[in-house]
């Protein structure tokens, strides 16, 4: 067994005043083994080397394992494979090099973390969008009463626990974890990050997404259910002008208690607002008329 350690880096964009960071991770690799190849995240061509793999597979938030193929007569020579948490068990290949990367939670405030195992009691709440088992440590560390956690590869789902119970069962594809402390420093709000509300989404959600100060739904006002979650996370709405519907009711029925107001939705896309230059010139003299009587940018 062969350990590299690949590079970290930070990535600053300072247009938007914000980092990102990768610290280093350990890998480890095991020549002449691999893994189906039917369940790969991504795949990628023309990797140098294992070692090269598996920064590769360092810089996937979701890699957990790799698969290089070393064999210069095998078709896919040089191919990376990057696999999640689900790839479990390694077959006999004398083609190729398979690895794990050691990944761990990013959040100090994480412990215990456990791959491809679920806890068996009761949860207190499930939230989408949980991209990373990170965030979901994240969202526990901030969830009044959370104490334990289970992310769900397949989904993307992190469902919140009470406190992790006395067993374990089987589950392959989940990462469970408990919170040590739930000392968090607040998440900065610059007015630059924002999110689209599907219907589909519950308050809790917006709870992993940190630093958002404001949100839009496609329509000129909120829903109750918008604005009662809006009150509660300190969040603004936007207003959305989407295209030609309704606009000469938009004086009316615009959303007021807010700062800005946003124009027309795609309008170059048929299945969107679909309005040509001369129609969208022609109809933004109203949704300027409406910003400036209501002090909206």
């Amino acid at each position: 067994t062969t350990v590299h350690m690949p590079f970290s880096f930070v990535l600053l964009i300072t247009a938007s005043i914000c980092s990102v960071t990768v610290a280093a991770l350990s890998c480890t690799s095991t020549p002449n083994t691999g893994f189906p190849n039917d369940r790969f995240l991504v795949r990628l061509y023309n990797v140098s080397s294992v070692g090269d793999c598996c920064d590769r597979c360092s810089s996937y938030q979701e890699c957990f394992k790799y698969n290089y193929i070393s064999d210069s007569t095998a078709s896919d020579y040089k191919s990376c494979y990057i696999w999640g948490i689900n790839a479990n068990v390694t077959t006999s290949s004398s083609s190729s090099v398979s690895g794990s990367v050691g990944r761990v939670s990013g959040a100090t405030q994480c412990a215990g973390v456990q791959y491809d195992v679920d806890y068996t009691n009761s949860y207190l709440t499930t939230l989408r969008m949980a991209f990373t088992s990170d965030v979901c440590c994240d969202a526990c560390a901030n969830y009044p009463g959370c104490n334990a956690w289970t992310w769900q590869s397949q989904y993307r789902v992190c469902h919140l626990r009470a406190a992790a119970s006395a067993n374990t069962t089987r589950s392959i594809g989940n990462v469970i974890g408990t919170v040590s402390t739930h000392t968090q420093p607040a998440p900065l709000r610059t007015g630059k990050r924002g999110v689209g509300w599907y219907k589909s989404l519950a308050c809790s959600d917006l709870q992993l997404l940190k630093g958002i100060s404001w949100l839009y739904s496609w329509h000129v006002a909120p829903d109750a259910t918008l604005v009662s979650c809006m009150s509660q996370l300190g969040i603004e709405y936007v207003p959305m002008q989407w295209g030609t519907r309704d606009i000469n009711t938009l004086a009316q029925n615009v959303f007021t208690n807010t700062q800005h107001i946003l124009g027309f939705n795609e309008p170059n896309f048929a299945s969107q607002a679909n309005m040509s230059p001369a129609l969208a010139a022609s109809m933004w003299p109203t949704v300027a008329a409406v910003a400036s009587e209501h002090g909206l940018r």
